[in-house]
């Protein structure tokens, strides 16, 4: 039996209250973060947790996080508090970062998919807040919106997805983030930042990483702007012995572009006044297969240089999975010869200039591939739209992670339709905890281009 939806506006006393009673009775609500909407249930409550997937249409493999006001509500939740995870939560809680740690003995097993960890957050809207108080339920939430579909920033957009699915949403206006939360884990040897929630070209280190690179044998890097800071650290380093990799170093570069129709847009990396008009080189080297065996051979040298005892693994490891991407390289040109079209179009940022470049394509897209993106404008919309329509595109693409709304606004008004393309710059936590490769993200990103090129 289909259920009746209310919309409560969430300044008032009795919605709260109202919540807080769904909630210590097993039932979902949905309601306001500052990330985006999210459907919650009681976190110890598994069978109130199994309603969550059934509202969403999800499979129940995929981990929830758990939400809770602060470090007072993690006993039963979480078996240890690692040191990383109390300094984590002292910098930036509350607010849109969920850490993961060993899972405690009163979380419900539904929530953790069969991990022996969970994921935790500490939301610093208030309207989430003051429901975990008045119920006394840790919540967990993943975002309001049906399994594949964009996650919802605002009580109208929830109504569309989980009306009759649930019996509460609470109107809190919009969601100040609107991207879900970055997750980082502290279970291993390290810090492991699972996905980004916040614009990851702005990432600057904690004196704990700077540490952590003065000590290590081998630091990795991209390079261009969005790393400006690895110069002032490397420089303050006194360690000999370290060898830098620069993936930039490790290929032929390309500059970003602006291409017709494409919105010109403010990048989510400072820049000085003076470079402004300076064209910028683009960072996303490894979206080529090509590249990505190039930077695998300098990654094995550097290696078999700094630990000799094991030169021969190394070298055989590298020859190895430059030959897997030698055969994925085979199968993009194999797709391209025989297209139909060599014309792609995304409807979100554009960071596979190296991509487009090695197999010969044409491309349009909302923003270049380092933009801040925020709303596209109506020229842009209006530019893609009429492009799909008059080269019959048959897919639109996005990126990982995007929140998917221009591409469902192209796809509704030409027929299209939406498919992922992964740039392998960011996966989230659930494939992370699954063990996503970039062979296996590029494997599909070969059956997805040949539906779009044909």
């Amino acid at each position: 039996m289909k259920i009746k939806t209310e919309v409560l506006p969430a300044d008032k006393a009795e919605s709260i209250a109202k919540a807080a009673e769904l909630l210590r009775s097993g039932e979902l609500v949905a309601l306001p973060t500052e990330t985006v909407y999210g459907i919650a249930a009681d976190a110890r409550n598994g069978e109130a947790v199994k309603k969550i997937f059934v509202a969403k249409g999800r499979p129940q493999d995929n981990p929830l996080i758990v939400h809770v006001t602060g470090p007072e509500m993690l006993p039963g939740l979480v078996s240890e508090v690692p040191e990383r995870a109390q300094l984590l939560m002292a910098a930036f809680c509350p607010g849109p970062l969920t850490i993961i740690m060993p899972r405690g003995p009163e979380v419900a097993a539904e929530c953790c998919a069969g991990l022996d960890t969970v994921g935790i957050r500490m939301p610093s809207h208030p309207v989430a807040r003051a429901v975990i108080e008045q119920s006394g339920c840790a919540f967990a939430a993943p975002s309001a919106n049906l399994s594949g579909k964009p996650s919802p920033t605002n009580a109208q957009d929830t109504l569309v997805d989980m009306d009759g699915r649930l019996p509460l949403i609470l109107d809190g206006g919009e969601s100040a983030v609107g991207v879900e939360s970055t997750v980082v884990a502290v279970t291993g040897e390290h810090p492991m930042l699972l996905r980004p929630g916040c614009e990851v070209h702005a990432y600057e280190p904690t004196p704990k990483d700077i540490i952590a690179i003065r000590n290590a044998d081998v630091f990795i890097y991209v390079g261009g702007e969005s790393d400006a800071w690895v110069q002032t650290v490397l420089e303050g380093v006194d360690n000999p012995d370290l060898r830098v990799v620069t993936l930039m170093d490790c290929v032929e570069l390309l500059h970003e572009e602006t291409v017709e129709g494409m919105q010109a847009e403010r990048h989510g990396h400072d820049h000085d006044e003076e470079d402004e008009d300076e064209e910028e080189l683009d960072e996303h080297v490894w979206t080529s297969p090509r590249n990505a065996a190039r930077i695998c051979r300098k990654l094995c040298d550097t290696f078999s240089a700094a630990d000799s005892a094991h030169a021969a693994q190394y070298a055989q490891r590298c020859g190895d999975y430059v030959e897997k991407l030698n055969q994925l390289d085979a199968e993009f040109q194999d797709v391209v010869e025989h297209a139909a079209r060599k014309t792609v179009v995304f409807a979100d940022r554009f960071p596979l200039r190296y991509f487009a470049d090695a197999y010969g394509l044409d491309y349009y897209a909302a923003y270049p591939g380092c933009a801040d993106a925020a709303e596209p404008s109506a020229a842009t919309v209006a530019f893609l739209i009429d492009k799909v329509r008059a080269d019959g595109i048959p897919v639109v693409f996005t990126i990982e992670l995007s929140n998917g709304k221009l591409a469902d606004t192209i796809c509704e008004a030409t027929g299209t339709k939406k498919l992922e393309f992964a740039t392998c710059h960011n996966v989230t936590a659930q494939a992370f905890a699954n063990g996503a490769t970039y062979l296996q993200l590029m494997e599909r990103n070969v059956q997805a281009l040949r539906e779009a090129l044909n």
